[in-house]
């Protein structure tokens, strides 16, 4: 979904460009929709998604001068603050959700574009990273407790194959 509007934001920006170049004229909203519609999308969307397939960014810097069950409590701990962290945002994403949909929210400009359904949108994608990573913190938790080891994250950072300067 991230890559088709990362797409759809290039193209309007490229015909923007271009529109403005050869004909002298500009594309209505696009500073608009790039800010407030394609960048807010790009980025919540892939949340949960990224976060339900393990697939954001991770350092093991520290774990790897942890015991195994050090770094396996420092990876519980580290979870329950993302999930905290991922709560309040979303508590303060149905805030402006509420305010946006009272003053029917839009922005003026180039073109009149509604700001109150992009609001839903990362309120409904905040809620589903909050739930990503409750999912995940859990099934790290009964994997905890019944002594079994997910081989991927007890490996530690090799820096074999780097060039060391």
């Amino acid at each position: 979904m991230s890559a088709v509007i990362v797409c759809v934001l290039m193209l309007h920006i490229v015909f923007d460009v271009v529109a403005r170049n050869i004909i002298g004229l500009t594309a209505p909203g696009t500073t608009e929709l790039s800010g407030h519609w394609w960048m807010p999308l790009l980025i919540f969307l892939g949340l949960s998604h990224a976060e339900a397939r393990d697939e954001h960014i991770k350092t093991t810097l520290l774990a790897r001068f942890m015991s195994p069950q050090g770094a396996k409590i420092a990876n519980l701990a580290n979870s329950g603050f993302a999930l905290l962290a991922a709560c309040l945002l979303a508590i303060g994403a149905g805030d402006a959700t509420v305010r946006a949909i009272a003053l029917n929210l839009a922005l003026f400009g180039g073109i009149t574009l509604p700001l109150w359904p992009i609001k839903v949108i990362v309120l409904l994608s905040t809620l589903a990273f909050a739930w990503a990573i409750f999912t995940t913190l859990t099934r790290d938790l009964r994997t905890s407790w019944a002594g079994q080891h997910d081989a991927e994250n007890d490996e530690p950072f090799s820096l074999e194959g780097t060039t060391h300067v």
